[in-house]
């Protein structure tokens, strides 16, 4: 965050996407420059977890901002995570988490650790996201050694203990890249929202965009809320009953949306269906 090519990127990217909230990782900045950029891209309020600078290191760095139609409360935080509880301008209260994964894998326990005491602190919508340093699948990576099994299975067995579900994404398949040549190059997938079954039944489905910028090793990462919206414009209605019809069985859309994602993680928990299926049925059928 420290480069104006960073700066830009980001002011662009708050222009364009008009994001309610931001979660910004390795910013490598102190509380005080944190508080200038928010000022300097127009967002309303800030959180922040300034940079360690212990042992003369200037690594890390958090921060969390938000526009003023919504309002953020701060729960806890630490040079890993922020957690907070936001309040829509229609009353919809959501706690939403930016999380930073361990950067060193023997110490990435730690991070499944803190993921699993979160999860048991409060309950309600959750939704979380950030930057994990480790993948779900193995084709997540391309480059350099196979990542190992276990710090896999680590990973995935602590999203299900949490009951986390991974959003789906669009654009490119990767959201980090070492920018280096030949066979030294690694992308892998790293960065992503979370949702747990009280977000996925409430909003219904999420994405995560992909998007495209030359200022970072990371891409940025636009999370939307894909559910149909009401008449009166809002997101927070009362919740439809998800019942199965078996009619739709017989819909090519909806085993195109089964398969997809059973594949994507459906087979570890069968709710993990109910985000996509939702939202096909509240279009494809529910409004006819």
């Amino acid at each position: 965050m420290r480069g104006s090519r960073t700066l830009r990127d980001l002011m662009d990217f708050l222009h364009f996407h008009k994001p309610d909230l931001v979660f910004l990782l390795e910013t490598k900045m102190t509380s005080c420059q944190m508080g200038n950029l928010k000022s300097s891209v127009g967002m309303e309020g800030i959180l922040c977890v300034p940079r360690d600078e212990e042992g003369g290191g200037f690594s890390g760095g958090l921060c969390l901002m938000w526009r003023r139609n919504i309002s953020v409360s701060f729960l806890s935080s630490s040079f890993f995570y922020i957690d907070t509880m936001v309040t829509w301008e229609d009353g919809y209260v959501c706690r939403v988490t930016g999380f930073y994964g361990e950067p060193v894998a023997t110490r990435r326990h730690l991070s499944w650790h803190l993921l699993r005491q979160l999860a048991s602190e409060r309950e309600g919508p959750w939704l979380c996201c950030g930057d994990c340093n480790e993948i779900l699948v193995i084709h997540e990576k391309t480059g350099d050694a196979i990542r190992p099994q276990r710090l896999i299975d680590n990973f995935r067995s602590a999203l299900h203990d949490c009951g986390l579900y991974d959003f789906d994404f669009t654009g490119y398949q990767f959201t980090w890249d070492n920018r280096r040549i030949g066979t030294a190059n690694v992308k892998e997938r790293i960065d992503r929202g979370f949702g747990n079954l009280e977000l996925i039944q409430k909003w219904g489905g999420f994405l995560c965009h992909h998007l495209v910028t030359m200022a970072s090793d990371h891409c940025p990462i636009l999370i939307e809320n894909v559910a149909p919206m009401s008449e009166g414009g809002g997101v927070g209605r009362r919740p439809r009953r998800f019942i199965f019809e078996e009619m739709w069985s017989k819909e090519e859309e909806c085993g195109q949306i089964i398969n997809q994602t059973w594949r994507r993680g459906g087979h570890l928990d069968i709710r993990f269906m109910l985000g996509p299926l939702g939202v096909w049925a509240e279009i494809c059928w529910y409004q006819i």
